[in-house]
């Protein structure tokens, strides 16, 4: 796990980026621009709910692809999460 990581850098004496968690209300709508994916029983992850496809002919429109998808993110993020550190949120509900 990252946090776990995380942790065992620090004691190594690296500086490292701590790690974050989203966490989103039950019951929360999810954009039809996205796929809500249960990777465990406590842990999920937004997909695109199309394919997005890189190829040499369409390594540009790729990249605007990937630029609606953060932003897609970003909007869905900063209107409907609260982000935690990972650590701290792991001390917290462990």
């Amino acid at each position: 796990m990252a946090a776990d990581n995380c942790i065992d850098n620090e004691a190594d004496g690296a500086s490292v980026d701590r790690p974050f968690i989203f966490t989103i209300p039950k019951g929360t709508a999810v954009p039809t621009s996205l796929l809500l994916l249960r990777e465990d029983l406590s842990e999920f992850a937004l997909l695109p709910s199309k394919p997005m496809f890189c190829t040499k002919v369409l390594v540009s429109r790729h990249l605007i692809v990937l630029a609606d998808l953060c932003s897609i993110l970003n909007d869905f993020y900063s209107e409907h999460a609260d982000k935690w550190d990972a650590v701290e949120w792991l001390d917290d509900h462990l």
